[in-house]
């Protein structure tokens, strides 16, 4: 008596076993080695963005000697602390800003703002005066020739980098447009990753340079 051939029942192989079989070592634990090339990526970044912070603040401390040697600061200025100038150019920019409003500018406690205030009126280069709304709140601008002369100051600065703009392809005028834009946002990041800075913290008596 014949049986009646069988036909064998072919099974679908599992996808993962295949892919398995297709990639050598999958599923294994990488290891110390797989790892280490992300590891050194990470590092190498950091020591590029390492060198990119150096050279971006060698750039602008070189702007900033430059435009200095140009257009000298006016005598209301030389003897003043970093943090008193930078109070000064604050309120230059904002002119009726109050005590807390300069304090949020500056990143720093009013009661800092305070003492740089009484060295300033004690040069005589500041205005004050009631708010007309709220008396107890005191508005400041500086003296109208202390803000005549940095306007000045100001000007003479401008020019000079204008000066050195012209000097740039235009080309290069465009690609430095975004620049302005990118430093900008650093700035900002940098103050929200410091919280303001404490300008009236470092050295209070010694001059700025």
């Amino acid at each position: 008596m014949k049986h009646a051939a069988t036909t064998p029942v072919r099974t679908r192989p599992d996808p993962r076993v295949l892919e398995a079989r297709r990639t050598p070592g999958a599923g294994a634990d990488p290891g110390p080695r797989a790892q280490a090339p992300q590891a050194r990526a990470g590092s190498r970044y950091h020591r590029d963005a390492a060198a990119l912070a150096s050279s971006l603040l060698d750039a602008i401390s070189a702007i900033r000697r430059a435009t200095r040697r140009i257009a000298t600061r006016p005598p209301e200025l030389s003897s003043l602390t970093e943090a008193q100038v930078e109070l000064v150019r604050v309120i230059r920019r904002h002119p009726g800003l109050s005590v807390a409003e300069a304090a949020a500018q500056l990143g720093v406690a009013p009661n800092t703002v305070s003492t740089l205030l009484r060295a300033l009126s004690d040069r005589s280069m500041l205005v004050r005066q009631v708010d007309a709304k709220d008396r107890r709140i005191v508005r400041l601008a500086l003296d109208p020739t202390v803000r005549n002369r940095l306007s000045a100051w100001r000007d003479r600065k401008t020019e000079a980098v204008v000066a050195a703009l012209d000097r740039l392809l235009p080309a290069e005028r465009e690609r430095l447009e975004d620049v302005v834009e990118i430093l900008t946002q650093l700035a900002a990041h940098l103050e929200d990753a410091d919280g303001g800075l404490e300008v009236g913290a470092q050295e209070p008596e010694k001059p700025a340079p």
